[in-house]
């Protein structure tokens, strides 16, 4: 039986606990309903298997003298999200002010308002940390239709700190998924080479 002044996280009854003991008491907010938001690391995105469909409809039938340039898109409404092409030929969307990417097709009103209400409750849950974010920071989001026999939207997401070149989440990770590979890991380091690799 723990002694008086003790817990079971702190047997020793010090009042000093880990920064990891302290965030797992933090309680986070669910998503609004029909979401279900889940930490992804590089590995989890799901690029080659988007769900989006556009419209086979081909609009543009000339292409004009002396053109050099082809811009992504006319389409308005699509705030401060700059449309990017990934080497691998995908379209992405970039949010410069607010460090943020995603392949979302936010030139869709309804799924560029979903992105904003997945930003927001990130912001939410972050306003429970004593902690910022990293000052060389980016967020990755994934939104995309999950179907486990009740549709929800699957919110997914994850940080990036480029001065440490790690991946970082909001709620506890499940390091399964990035050290399946790994036997013999009984350090923090060792999962750190791990999340590194995912960087690159």
């Amino acid at each position: 039986m723990a002694s008086e002044g003790s817990s079971p996280t702190d047997p020793g009854g010090s009042s000093t606990m880990t920064k990891a003991t302290t965030w797992l008491q933090i309680l986070l907010p669910d998503p609004p309903e029909g979401r279900w938001r889940m930490p992804l690391h590089t590995n989890n995105l799901r690029r080659y298997e988007r769900k989006y469909k556009i419209p086979k409809q081909n609009t543009i039938s000339v292409i004009p003298p002396m053109t050099t340039h082809f811009p992504h898109s006319t389409e308005s409404g699509c705030g401060n999200w700059v449309p990017v092409t990934h080497p691998e030929g995908g379209l992405y969307f970039y949010d410069s002010e607010r460090h943020i990417f995603t392949d979302a097709y936010v030139y869709d009103p309804l799924i560029a308002d979903e992105a904003e209400q997945f930003i927001a409750h990130l912001d939410e849950i972050l306003k429970l940390y004593s902690k910022s974010l990293p000052p060389n920071y980016e967020l990755v989001l994934e939104i995309e239709p999950w179907d486990d026999g009740e549709f929800q939207l699957m919110w997914g997401y994850y940080y990036i700190d480029h001065d440490t070149r790690s991946q970082f989440w909001l709620e506890e990770f499940e390091s399964a998924d990035l050290i399946w590979e790994l036997d013999g890991v009984s350090t923090f380091s060792h999962i750190g080479h791990a999340i590194e690799s995912q960087y690159w």
